[in-house]
């Protein structure tokens, strides 16, 4: 791509003390902790709650958000990059912001192998018809004035479509492994606007 299209992946962490507990909780399981109380000790008995439970509250005091986010933020590009890579899209992926649980990650599209994303999403015929439209307007002499169209077309279309897949399947993706997350993938144009907003809130 001659002009690299960027836009930024924007996550908020919305339940850390629920992830550190739940991992407390697994961690955990078969172990007798002593209570730290005898309010604590009381509520053992009752069976209100559970001597793991108690450490995931503990524990989740002392590990703070940053990081959560931070390990999270590695689980992402990580992710981002395995499904990009064989739809034939170079992506450059870096963790540009970190502060509470406010994560941002910049989404740099470097190239896209035309023929190989089209194989990848539309099949074999789809990618041999577009092989043959570019033959075709070789031949009349007007894939100079043609192509570049339809490649900034079919640009746009990834990128577009980038930024609606990850805002749409991250959270789903992250909510799966008991992690409620907020997320909104927005563009280079409308990065500043939206950051400066969600930090007045922090």
């Amino acid at each position: 791509m001659s002009n690299a299209k960027t836009f930024y992946i924007n996550v908020l962490l919305l339940n850390k003390d629920d992830v550190v507990a739940a991992k407390v909780e697994e961690k955990s399981k078969g172990i007798i902790f002593l209570p730290f109380n005898i309010n604590y000790l009381l509520l053992l008995s009752l069976g209100m709650v559970s001597s793991s439970s108690i450490f995931g509250r503990l524990i989740s005091k002392s590990v703070s958000d940053e990081t959560i986010v931070n390990k999270m933020s590695d689980a992402l590009i990580s992710s981002i990059k395995a499904q990009v890579v064989e739809m034939g899209i170079q992506l450059q992926i870096l963790k540009r912001f970190q502060k509470s649980n406010f994560l941002v990650i910049e989404i740099k599209i470097i190239e896209i192998e035309i023929l190989k994303l089209l194989h990848a999403t539309k099949g074999p015929e789809f990618a041999e018809n577009f092989t043959v439209l570019v033959d075709t307007l070789g031949k009349l002499n007007v894939s100079d004035e043609n192509l570049p169209k339809i490649e900034k077309k079919v640009e746009m279309n990834i990128f577009n479509s980038l930024m609606s897949k990850f805002s749409d399947q991250i959270p789903k993706k992250m909510e799966e492994r008991g992690i409620l997350t907020q997320v909104n993938c927005i563009s280079s144009e409308d990065q500043a606007k939206f950051f400066f907003d969600v930090l007045d809130q922090l």
